[in-house]
């Protein structure tokens, strides 16, 4: 149950920290990009196809398939319920980003 709290926690992390990442490459001119991503997310992850101006790239690849990543490792799940448990882990990730955004401001640079 440990085990599983803390790869849970740093699931999180690792999206959290991929996103931002990934933002800060496709808004090289923003100067708040923790900032604007989590405003964005908020607001529903698929703003951030909006924001970055790339299909839902983002938001799957480098969000969404993180969390799917880990649903796979821990849990025997088919598709259907990976796909609908990987949307209530983003949500959980963009809740912890907005709790925990000056640790993310490093991503930043």
């Amino acid at each position: 149950m440990k085990k599983e709290k803390e790869a849970r926690k740093d699931t999180i992390v690792d999206m959290n920290e991929s996103l931002i990442q990934y933002g800060s490459q496709k808004l090289p001119q923003e100067t708040h990009v923790v900032q604007k991503i989590y405003d964005t997310a908020k607001a529903g992850l698929e703003n951030l196809d909006v924001l970055f101006n790339d299909n839902g790239f983002g938001r799957t690849e480098n969000f969404l398939d993180v969390a799917k990543g880990f649903l796979v490792d821990f849990y025997d799940l088919d598709p259907k319920e990976t796909d609908t448990k990987a949307a209530a882990l983003a949500q959980e990730a963009i809740d912890y980003l907005g709790k925990n955004m000056n640790d993310f401001i490093k991503w930043e640079r």
